[in-house]
């Protein structure tokens, strides 16, 4: 088998198979035959190779000894050659390296990469090149040979040579310069004529404060020059000279000491090094609001490029720049620069003192100057190796400019275990231990500083001023401080400019820089609450795109995505100060802000039941802090119009997304509203109860608070009485069926639903009809008639796929599946739970994947690996802990518990057993606590006591028990000889208290 064949052809000739050098060859006319078939790569006459290599001989002589030198490569590489009877040729498909190959192919790289793209090519181009081609390779008596590598040792040679010139200058781009210095050494080391090179090192040298050395270059430079030409210099050489010299007489920067350490964005100064480096940007803003640390930012940066600019770093301050003045913006720079002005137009004496020079400019507050970025271009244009650095609140909206923009530092999540790793908190620690050294917060007020530093943004002007007070007050007590009264937030220190002394002094002087209609369209942005969409800003506070755009540019207003929008917190906090100083305005805004996002509800409520429900759930998931807003100033105002609008479209938001704590919380209060007002009377008013009081005794439902619920549901079927409402009766209806069949009164529960499907029906109401038969599936299945409750949910599911209601196919192919389990149909069971689980997981239901994973795991044992079954329910537990279902938590509780005792493991299954009796017992859930019972008696069999025989007998005389586990239950009585023993009255209560008990009794 062929192996990898490596031919070398800079810096001589080396051929190597398996990495090992190949075997002697006749002659050196052997591998040379070989290089000159591997470069030229195509098929040749046998009459031209005998030609190249023994054209000094006669042809016969020539062709014989061609035949020679191919049987001596044939010997070692005969799989790398094609050879025929005219023809010879190097085979382009094997398995081979070679050098010069590779070297051209990471040239041609070269045309389809940016500058960085460009310098992993050069350097691999650059390594392949060892030295000259066929460097001293010697082949005798063969001219046309000699003549051919010539050629090739010129071409390739000349190669290498641009392209170490080509990495110096992308490393120079790239500003690193120490690596351009190694590149134009080596380049310099094989071509000292090449005065490119000398230029490059020059700069180089220079860039890395090597002043003297770079000049010291270009004296070597001259020398070589005037000895091998009797010339000078060319002047663009001479020039560079010049101005290093004349760096090296004069001051390099007026940057600012710096007293304070810089914390976090690292990512933005890794941006503005690379924008700084690069030669085709020349106008960088950074863009912020105030007091995100914008300044100290371009200070960092400039302050690690400042060598690299030869004629220095020069901040200009413009805060204090009056804007009326004339020549303002040049004015202030001549002042920093120090440049000596006569008397004439001094835009022009400017440009003149910048156009030679190599120079970065600082502009630092241009915000309120923008009026002279004209002048900007216009002086970029007369000095082409001028760059400036610019920071403002306001983008300068010319071309050439490329924008940085500023937030607020890194944060933690909410819960997240390292908060100490994060920008913003380090900064606050940081400036903390600046007032009090020993300063080292404990776990309790890291927890305080992450809730600081969200008050105020992750500003880092706020962040440090928080900071300031930690010898006055603990971390908690800043916090509370804060969340009270963002004016708590100054500092009286003397070298902190006024503006930056406070964060209403940071947004004031934002604020009066704004004319008065963006005044105006910024404080009725304030309404929203988070993000916000063009169109809402249009049709809720009236503020049209080019307003928009115009807050944008100014850093008062985040674009956050194409069309989304949002205020910083800390600046929403002043916007909305401004807006409620206008009460009528605020009020009208607040109540078109409600309309707007009720209505955005509204419109939600039948995709929530259909095919686009994961559209319609993410849509509301992006607008919920507006949501919420718009819910509580409508209950608040007690605007009934808006809460009919909504309130069915948030109830499905809450329960397909799991958030039934807060959706609880929501309609609670607004039940308790909504009762304490004396508009009881009005029928939109008892309406507006009567639909509200179902919703939130449903998630009491779906929390297991059956009383509560069922409560509510009587009290709404009152409010609904007199009312023509029969959509919102059968509503009530149904879920009242919920309570009494999860309370164990299956009978009463099935009137209710049979009842609200009628009403359903008659109102052609497809998705209520599916949720009922889905009901009545439940129902069947617990009295034991698994025929009809494979009828109901069969007819359940045709109707939820008509509709596309993922979550109540989900429910109902999880019902499938359990009834099909129940007919012994484990195939069909398998495939409907899998399925479920499918959808569950789809829609990102917590409440549906612990139900799958419960039911995928119950068909797991019933196949008879309990082992296999148990990580589906330790899931399910684990699931139901971390949102509180305590059904959840019970039933997993008991199918552990099954799955020990199938396993043998009596104490595991002990405890499971007892937890899930506990929890049951507390939910008040009958289907589910019969199941435990069910599973601790099996358990509790084998000690044959007459209490488990008097549980044993308790379970058979249940009308619920299905007939597998009735029969379970007399075996188990029978072995014990209890069958015929009287059955004492026990209630369920009493039931589970005996389990208990017999359970610590087996533990100990």
């Amino acid at each position: 088998m062929a192996g990898v064949l490596e031919i070398l052809l800079f810096g001589g000739l080396e051929i190597r198979l398996h990495r090992t050098p190949a075997s002697t060859f006749i002659s050196n006319k052997a591998p040379a035959l070989l290089a000159y078939l591997a470069v030229t790569r195509r098929a040749h006459q046998r009459d031209t190779l005998a030609a190249l290599l023994w054209g000094e001989m006669g042809e016969a002589d020539a062709k014989n000894n061609l035949r020679q030198a191919l049987t001596s490569l044939r010997k070692a590489l005969d799989p790398y050659l094609e050879i025929t009877r005219d023809t010879v040729a190097f085979r382009q498909d094997s398995s081979y390296v070679l050098d010069v190959a590779e070297f051209e192919t990471a040239l041609r790289a070269l045309n389809h990469e940016g500058i960085e793209g460009k310098i992993p090519h050069l350097q691999a181009a650059i390594e392949r090149y060892r030295g000259d081609f066929l460097e001293g390779f010697l082949v005798r008596d063969a001219p046309e040979f000699e003549e051919w590598a010539l050629a090739q040792r010129t071409r390739y040679r000349e190669l290498a040579l641009q392209a170490m010139h080509k990495l110096t200058a992308c490393y120079l781009d790239v500003a690193d310069y120490p690596a351009a210095i190694d590149a134009a050494t080596r380049l310099l080391t094989l071509d000292a004529w090449r005065e490119e090179g000398h230029r490059q090192l020059m700069v180089a040298l220079a860039r890395t404060s090597q002043l003297a050395a770079a000049l010291s270059q270009y004296q070597r430079c001259r020398a070589l020059m005037r000895e091998a030409f009797d010339a000078e210099p060319a002047e663009e050489t001479t020039r560079l000279y010049e101005r290093i010299r004349a760096a090296l007489r004069g001051p390099r920067h007026n940057l600012p000491a710096v007293l304070t350490g810089f914390v976090g964005r690292e990512l933005e100064l890794e941006t503005l090094r690379r924008k700084l480096a690069s030669p085709t940007c020349r106008l960088i803003c950074v863009v912020g609001p105030g007091g995100s640390g914008k300044s100290r930012l371009a200070l960092e940066a400039a302050a690690a490029l400042a060598p690299a600019f030869l004629n220095g770093v020069w901040l200009v301050s413009l805060a204090a720049v009056n804007a009326e003045e004339p020549d303002a913006l040049p004015s202030a720079l001549a002042a920093a620069l120090q440049i000596p002005m006569a008397a004439g137009d001094l835009r022009r004496q400017v440009i003149a003192y910048l156009r030679q020079r190599e120079t970065l400019l600082i502009l630092d507050n241009l915000e309120h100057l923008l009026d002279d970025t004209g002048w900007l271009t216009e002086l970029l244009a007369a000095a082409p190796d001028l760059k400036i650095l610019a920071t403002s609140r306001e983008r300068l909206n010319v071309q050439a400019e490329q924008v940085v923009e500023l937030g607020g530092l890194s944060m933690p999540a909410a819960g997240d275990a390292d908060p100490a790793g994060y920008a913003a908190v380090a900064l606050f620690v940081r400036r903390a231990q600046r007032v009090e050294a020993t300063f080292a917060p404990a776990p309790v007020d890291l927890g305080a500083i992450v809730q600081i530093c969200r008050l105020v943004g992750a500003l880092p002007l706020g962040i440090e001023l928080a900071a300031a007070w930690v010898n006055q007050l603990a971390c908690q007590e800043i916090a509370v401080a804060i969340a009270a009264n963002l004016d708590f937030l100054t500092t009286t220190r003397r070298d902190v400019s006024p503006r930056q002394r406070s964060l209403r002094a940071v947004f004031d002087h934002s604020w009066r820089l704004l004319p008065a209609a963006e005044q105006r369209a910024f404080a009725r942005l304030a309404v929203f609450r988070g993000a916000f969409t063009r169109s809402a800003a249009a049709d809720v506070a009236d503020v049209r795109l080019p307003a928009l755009a115009s807050l944008v540019d100014k850093s008062l207003v985040r674009r956050i995505d194409t069309d989304r929008y949002d205020l910083h917190e800390v600046l929403h906090h002043f916007a909305l100060e401004q807006l409620q100083s206008i009460p009528a305005a605020a009020e009208t805004l607040q109540a078109r802000h409600s309309r707007f996002y009720t209505d955005l509800l509204a419109q939600q409520t039948e995709r929530f039941k259909g095919r686009e429900q994961k559209d319609a759930l993410a849509q509301v998931a992006l607008e919920i802090d507006n949501v919420r807003g718009a819910w509580s100033a409508a209950v608040s105002h007690r605007w009934l119009e808006h809460i009919h609008a909504a309130l069915e479209g948030l109830y499905h938001f809450y329960m397909l997304r799991s958030w039934l704590a807060e959706g609880l919380e929501v309609f609670h209060s607004a039940r308790r509203a909504l009762e304490d007002t004396e508009g009881l009377q009005l029928p939109q008013h008892r309406l507006a109860l009567g639909r509200l009081l179902p919703r939130e005794a449903k998630l009491l439902l779906t929390m297991s608070r059956f009383d509560e619920a069922q409560r509510l549901l009587l009290r709404a079927l009152e409010y609904l009485r007199d009312l023509d409402a029969p959509g919102e009766v059968a509503t009530a209806r149904y879920y009242l069926g919920q309570v009494y069949g999860s309370t164990g009164a299956y009978a009463e529960a099935e009137q209710h639903v049979l009842a609200s499907l009628a009403v359903r029906r008659d109102l052609d109401d497809r998705w209520g009809q599916a949720v009922s038969l889905l009901e009545l599936g439940g129902l069947s299945f617990y009295r034991g008639k698994h025929g009809a409750a494979q009828h109901y949910c069969l007819d359940g599911l045709r109707l939820a796929e008509e509709i596309g209601d993922l979550q109540t196919i989900a429910h109902l192919l999880t019902g499938l599946s359990i009834v099909a389990r129940q007919l012994g149909d484990l195939p069909s069971a398998q495939q409907y739970a899998a399925r479920g689980l499918a959808v569950y997981e789809e829609l990102d239901s917590a409440y549906g994947r612990i139900q799958g994973l419960l039911t995928l795991g119950g068909l797991v044992v019933v196949e008879g690996d309990a082992r296999k079954a148990r990580p589906y329910f330790e899931q399910a537990l684990t699931a139901s802990r971390a949102i509180g279902f305590l059904s959840g938590e019970a039933d997993s509780h008991y199918r552990l518990g099954q799955a020990a005792t199938a396993l043998g493991e009596e104490a595991s299954a002990a405890e499971h057993l007892r937890q899930a009796l506990r929890l049951a017992a507390s939910v008040q859930e009958a289907p589910l606590i019969l199941d435990a019972l069910h599973a601790a008696s099996v358990l509790l069999a084998r000690q044959q006591t007459s209490q488990v025989a008097r549980l044993l007998r308790w379970l058979l005389a249940r009308p619920e028990l299905d007939e597998q586990r009735r029969g379970e239950i007399a075996g188990l009585l029978a072995a014990a000889g209890a069958q015929d023993e009287p059955n004492e009255p026990l209630s369920m209560a009493q039931a589970v208290e005996l389990a208990i008990e017999q359970i610590n009794r087996l533990g100990s």
